[in-house]
């Protein structure tokens, strides 16, 4: 089964983020925190985002993302990795890592991501399908993988690092 290549929930098609534009507005959130360009990207953030309107730490390098421990927050980061398959083909994968300050924070993310999880496995999965349909064809099982975050083995050192 294809994935709908049309924006879920009424979404415009207009409306585009790109990485150039994480963090241009010197506003605390989402900053690109390593890159290997035609490889991976990792953009991270730390804030309460079990809040409507999340209160973002302002976190500006990698080195201040890997080392806050303020009690009261969670620090996120995703990667989007691209893998070589065959001489023509690759693989393109979305990793999305959370870790709490503290226990509170933890039990306050786990609520939240009981409500938001399946919404957010449901956006990731979409907009894996649209890029695959925008550059060809899925293999079978690609585009509804239930499997969020890899084993270790198979996450990248970029990932890691960006912790």
């Amino acid at each position: 089964m294809r994935p709908s290549t049309k924006p879920p929930f009424g979404i415009s098609a207009c409306l585009k983020l790109r990485i150039d534009d994480i963090g241009s507005d010197g506003r605390p959130g989402f900053r690109v925190l390593a890159e290997e360009p035609g490889r991976e990207l990792v953009v991270g953030a730390v804030g309460k985002l079990w809040h409507l309107n999340i209160p973002f730490a302002d976190i500006r390098s990698k080195d201040a993302f890997r080392s806050f421990d303020q009690p009261g927050f969670a620090k996120v980061a995703w990667a989007v990795r691209v893998s070589p398959r065959g001489e023509r083909g690759s693989h393109i994968e979305f990793e999305v890592r959370v870790r709490a300050t503290d226990a509170e924070s933890l039990r306050a993310f786990r609520r939240y991501f009981a409500i938001i999880g399946p919404a957010s496995r449901f956006i990731r999965r979409h907009l894996l399908g649209l890029l695959g349909h925008e550059l060809g064809a899925l293999d079978a099982g690609d585009a509804s993988n239930p499997r969020i975050i890899p084993a270790k083995s198979q996450s990248s050192g970029l990932a890691r690092r960006a912790r």
